[in-house]
């Protein structure tokens, strides 16, 4: 992973990558114990709810996003391609 891990854990390539994965990034206790790998399906149902999906997990959502806008991230995160750092100095 050469995506940043901020606010938190790098999203670059993780349509099917395995939950956990990001070896810098503390994540929250339900989140730790989470098993099997983020899917389209698996995020779409986080998106909607994190609270109900892993209950006590520090990632929460402002407002609900509506069904169009979740494709729409989808579609955004199953394409992004870790940018090689002289690219990104632009």
């Amino acid at each position: 992973m050469n995506g940043d891990s901020r606010i938190g854990p790098s999203l670059d390539g993780i349509i099917n990558r395995r939950i956990r994965l990001v070896k810098d990034y503390v994540y929250s206790e339900p989140l730790e114990k989470a098993r099997g790998n983020w899917t389209s399906g698996k995020l779409n149902k986080f998106m909607q709810d994190p609270q109900k999906m892993y209950p006590g997990t520090s990632m929460q959502f402002s407002m609900p996003l509506e069904n169009y806008e979740r494709r729409a991230i989808l579609r955004y995160l199953s394409g992004i391609k870790t940018i090689p750092a002289e690219e990104d100095k632009n």
